[in-house]
């Protein structure tokens, strides 16, 4: 996830910070589109389809996948929502609280320092394959 120097890339960057929050603006504007009694018969549709397109851009395992599309159709088809940002609000602080450290450095997944980048490792310290024959 980090480049040779140990920075993240900006496409990186930038899809971690804005990508939670695009979904759920994507979701709050399928939200406003099913407005008043049009949300009662086919909000459960758009927010369906949506929550569906934004859960596609995670890894969930399938039973999350289904939960998050459920609350996307409920949340669409639920009156007097159509005016709050409920679902961006939601994923920025889900965003702001998460603790994943993905393309962070860590003990298993260290960033080379420059001294490092481009030593061999030594043949004694290199994973085996198992019993060679």
């Amino acid at each position: 996830m980090t480049d040779r120097t140990g920075t993240i890339p900006l496409k990186l960057r930038i899809y971690r910070a804005l990508g939670p929050i695009l979904g759920g603006i994507a979701l709050d504007l399928a939200d406003f589109a099913t407005f008043g009694p049009v949300g009662l018969a086919v909000g459960w549709l758009f927010g369906g389809v949506v929550a569906a397109w934004i859960a596609g851009f995670y890894r969930l395992d399938r039973m999350t996948y289904w939960l998050f599309v459920l609350i996307g159709a409920v949340y669409c088809m639920a009156p007097f929502t159509d005016l709050i940002p409920a679902a961006t609000t939601f994923f920025a602080v889900c965003r702001f609280f998460d603790q994943s450290s993905v393309g962070h450095p860590t003990a298993d997944n260290p960033v080379p320092t420059d001294s490092q980048v481009g030593e061999e490792t030594p043949a004694s310290e290199r994973p085996t394959q198992g019993p060679s024959q």
